[in-house]
């Protein structure tokens, strides 16, 4: 083994990575759900956990289901009856898929690429990117979809068509968001044929494109079974969050254009890439056609996520299986139109120097780090309140911190203390109040001024705090 290691630095580098990344997530393991984890995500598994495993649409009430395929709360719910239902349990699970992604990743990279090189730079950079180091270590399904997506994409181009089929059902019984793969590929074979000279282009356009839609004939029957017993395709909830308005769409492209290719410092991972790509040609290196069917398709499914997300609801959080082939796109180019052993070295001190003041940078939202902050303040505001022994009180709080004090499978009360009565409506009968800077801000202004609101702790870190009023009568 240690000879192994030895004789590949690259899969030894990516060992260390891995190991160094496992250890700053640690501290983080422990801290209670956020957002939709805790109204959503761990209340669902927690559930499923309990009651009885599945992944048909009837192994849990749709309001927890939210009418998402599920996949993801089924092998969440299988991995808490084995370790346990503790938050660490729980956030143990992104955490063991985010170290499968580094593997997909720095295999794509070597058996697509042809270069080891190639996968170790795309896992580095991609374990300096701020969303994925949230996204990580958050009980949600956006580590796992782009998991399967990658895996599904490298099966099609290894021409694994069993494993491509397997790889494509495991994504979309992950999340919707998964046809915007099989999307990509049918649309990229039928690029292929158009631009064919082969007199049975069709033929082989026709097989093909019934090889990538296998994994759609599952996914079909669940919504078709789904359609059956709710009497809906799709949560409604979530088609009435698709956008029409034409202004609309392009501003949502606007934002996830700038959020995936400049902020968080991927605007160097950006211009980079087309720099690098542009040498090529000019290095006395090509690309082979292996490698430039490769590119292209991981252009064309940005280029169609991107679509489908600015025709959906916003979230910075969604772009999280678009940022590994990101990483993969920078790391073969830089290595392509730098062909030398040092390279990787090179970029890895760069872009961990220049990534290191993105990493630190922290604002309330679930695409970086700054989440810990906001969880940090909300539970030392509920514990203060349990001190005090207020659990039979009636309450004020927003949307998010109903979820926190009323419902133990979010972490942050047990059985015996959750708060017995706390809405976000203010009445007369109303004696103590919880605010966030997260939520509602015209609403604290407003009673704040309004109402007579005695400060009884403030708790801060960073950008986030949380505070506990009293009403004075």
């Amino acid at each position: 083994m240690i000879d192994y290691l030895k004789n590949n630095p690259f899969f030894t580098g990516l060992l260390l990575v891995i190991i160094i990344f496992i250890g700053v997530k640690i501290p983080f393991l422990s801290l209670p759900y956020y957002w939709d984890e805790a109204w959503i995500y761990a209340p669902a598994i927690r559930t499923m956990e309990e009651t009885k495993l599945g992944i048909l649409p009837n192994s849990l009430p749709p309001e927890l289901s939210r009418g998402h395929p599920l996949l993801f709360h089924f092998l969440g719910a299988i991995w808490m009856t084995a370790f346990g239902t503790s938050v660490t349990a729980g956030h143990l699970f992104p955490l063991l898929l985010s170290v499968l992604l580094f593997a997909a990743v720095y295999l794509f990279g070597k058996k697509i690429f042809l270069s080891d090189k190639a996968g170790f730079t795309a896992a580095f950079v991609l374990a300096l990117q701020p969303i994925f180091l949230a996204q990580s270590g958050l009980l949600l399904p956006e580590v796992m979809l782009a998991l399967f997506s990658l895996l599904t994409f490298y099966f099609y181009l290894d021409n694994k068509r069993i494993l491509y089929v397997f790889a494509g059902i495991l994504m979309l019984f992950t999340k919707e968001t998964g046809l915007t793969v099989i999307a990509t590929l049918l649309l990229w074979t039928l690029l292929e044929a158009m631009f064919s000279i082969d007199g049975k282009k069709w033929k082989k356009f026709f097989v093909s494109s019934i090889i990538i839609a296998l994994p759609l004939i599952p996914f079909i029957a669940y919504l078709a079974y789904q359609n059956m017993l709710q009497g809906w395709f799709i949560f409604p909830e979530h088609i009435g969050l698709i956008s029409g308005s034409p202004a609309e769409i392009l501003g949502k492209a606007e934002r996830y254009l700038v959020y995936i290719f400049i902020h968080q410092g991927r605007n160097i991972l950006t211009f980079s890439t087309i720099i690098a790509l542009l040498v090529v040609p000019f290095s006395g290196r090509t690309l082979e056609p292996n490698e430039s069917k490769a590119v292209l398709v991981l252009l064309l499914y940005i280029f169609v996520y991107l679509i489908f997300s600015s025709l959906n609801f916003y979230s910075d959080r969604f772009t999280m299986s678009v940022i590994p082939v990101l990483a993969l796109l920078f790391a073969f180019s830089i290595n392509k139109a730098l062909d030398f052993n040092w390279v990787p070295w090179v970029v890895l001190v760069i872009v961990a120097g220049l990534q290191w003041q993105e990493i630190n940078k922290r604002s309330s939202c679930d695409h970086n780090l700054g989440y810990a902050d906001e969880v940090e303040t909300n539970q030392k505001a509920i514990a203060y309140c349990e001190e005090k022994s207020l659990q039979d009180n009636i309450f004020y709080g927003n949307f998010l911190m109903e979820r926190y004090m009323e419902n133990p499978y979010s972490g942050y009360v047990t059985e015996d203390d959750i708060f017995s009565d706390i809405s976000g409506v203010f009445t007369d009968k109303t004696k103590y109040a919880v605010f966030s800077n997260i939520e509602n801000k015209d609403n604290y202004e407003f009673l704040k001024t309004t109402k007579r609101l005695k400060l009884l702790e403030r708790f801060e870190r960073r950008n986030a705090w949380t505070e506990v009023y009293k009403v004075e009568k």
